[in-house]
């Protein structure tokens, strides 16, 4: 039985998913997405700049390492127990150990590297050293 969720409400396609047992591609897509967060990464003149969202983890859930120029975020999650006398209806709520990794480019100033988590996203500038920065000079014809 193929169910089309168009006329649905948009939180009632999981529980339709669910009842019937029809996985359908969006559903996958979106089970995959939620196990590794999703990345924007911008450059700017003087750095490079990751933003990861981690919606639920506090910063003492993350680590960041460097190792030869591979910049590593993980996460590992513990899930919490119910509570004496609950029992989960329908959960969610779910958060789920990850690792992403990211090669750097090989004139940044490791030294310098900030992150802040902020609203459930990681931010995580990287610094271009100086002989990568781009300066713009006006030369003169003589």
């Amino acid at each position: 039985m193929k169910i089309t969720h168009n006329n649905f409400i948009p939180g009632f396609t999981n529980l339709i998913d669910e009842v019937f047992g029809s996985e359908t591609m969006d559903t996958v897509k979106r089970n995959l997405m939620s196990q590794v967060p999703l990345a924007n990464i911008n450059e700017s003149d003087v750095s490079h700049t990751i933003e990861l969202a981690v919606p639920g983890l506090k910063k003492e859930d993350i680590k960041i390492e460097l190792k030869e120029n591979r910049l590593t975020i993980s996460a590992d999650v513990k899930k919490e127990a119910n509570k004496e006398n609950s029992k989960n209806v329908r959960k969610e709520f779910s958060y789920h150990s990850f690792k992403r990794s990211f090669n750097l480019p090989k004139l940044v100033d490791i030294e310098k590297i900030e992150a802040k988590n902020e609203n459930g996203l990681l931010t995580v500038i990287i610094p271009k050293k100086e002989a990568e920065i781009k300066k713009n000079k006006l030369i003169t014809i003589e």
